[in-house]
């Protein structure tokens, strides 16, 4: 399990995690969470902590990431 922190400035404000799956010589990765304080939403933080973890996989030679999206728990503006 690898957690990915989101910071603006010094203060860490979100983070993801990161599971991954090995098969043998195959790995894919599943996101945990992906969380970013309510106060600094609507920045980019969260785009830009997805594409940290996309990145990685993509270093780590994953074959796909996957995350199970609840609506019910969404925040609706």
């Amino acid at each position: 399990l690898v957690w990915h922190l989101a910071y603006f400035g010094a203060v860490p404000v979100g983070g993801c995690g990161l599971f991954v799956h090995r098969a043998g010589a195959v790995a894919f990765g599943r996101l945990l969470e992906i969380d970013i304080a309510p106060s600094y939403q609507g920045q980019g933080l969260g785009t830009a902590l997805l594409a940290s973890v996309i990145d990685l996989a993509r270093e780590t030679k994953m074959q796909a990431l996957c995350l199970k999206a609840d609506a019910d728990r969404w925040v609706r503006g």
